[in-house]
Order: structure tokens, then C-alpha cells, then sequence
């Protein structure tokens, strides 16, 4: 409670230095934000027809066809988060299929080129490049 105290305290008196660590975090955080959009907006990921792919086989009584569209879609996401989740293996991913969105702010780490080898190969085991959507 001592170090909650502090901070209140801080906070209340509102000193530059204090409040200087504050609007820091909160550039912080709206960058991450609109990096976010930006990304999703960039993303030519069709959710919706991928979604009604797997409604129209499970309707169509296609369990197996149903099943290998989820299956595919768990297989990229296990690919991206080999490489340390979406903002980091993901972003890579999107330069791979001719999207680079630069390297990654810091505390991400941007991929290596080696790591890049490895992706790349775990993403064609899968497929991807031929079923993706590309740029």
C-alpha cells in the first residue's frame, strides 16, 4: 500500500516530472491503437467469406470440408505465434505476401532474417502462400 500511496500522491500534486511518465503512456498507448487500425484496415483478410466457406460446408452436411478450412486457420495462427504473436509474426507475415509495414517499435523485437527463413518455411508446410490473399 506504501508504493500505491506514492503514486497517488503523485498524481494528485501533478508534478511535471510525474505527469511527464503519464502522457508518455498515453502517446504510448494511442500509437499502439491507431498501429492497430491501420493494420486491420491494411489487412486483406476476407473474415466474412472465410466464415460463410465453413457455414456453407457444415449446412452442405461437408463436416470434413468445414473442418479442414478451421484446421487451416488454427494452423496460421500456430505459425504466428511461433514468432511471437501478431504484432510481431503477423506484421512479418504481411511483408511476406508484399505488405512491409517496417520494423517493429520497440519492446517487439522485429523478426530475423533466420527466424524469417523459418517462417517462411513453417508457412508453406501449410500451404499458405497458395491460399492466402495476396497484394
Amino acid at each position: 500500500t506504501g508504493m500505491y500511496k506514492t503514486i497517488k500522491t503523485k498524481f494528485i500534486e501533478g508534478d511535471a516530472g510525474f505527469m511527464s511518465i503519464v502522457a508518455i503512456a498515453l502517446v504510448l498507448g494511442l500509437a499502439f491503437c491507431i498501429e492497430r487500425i491501420i493494420y486491420l484496415a491494411l489487412s486483406k483478410i476476407n473474415a466474412v467469406k472465410f466464415i460463410n466457406e465453413i457455414e456453407a460446408a457444415v449446412q452442405a452436411g461437408d463436416i470434413e470440408k468445414a473442418r479442414e478450412l478451421q484446421n487451416f486457420s488454427q494452423d496460421v495462427i500456430n505459425v504466428i505465434c511461433n514468432f511471437r504473436g501478431n504484432i510481431v509474426g503477423g506484421k512479418r507475415i504481411m511483408k511476406l505476401i508484399g505488405l512491409d509495414l517496417g520494423p517493429n517499435r520497440v519492446p517487439f523485437r522485429t523478426v530475423t532474417d533466420e527466424e524469417e527463413v523459418e517462417l517462411k518455411k513453417q508457412l508453406e508446410a501449410i500451404n499458405f502462400f497458395e491460399r492466402c490473399n495476396k497484394f
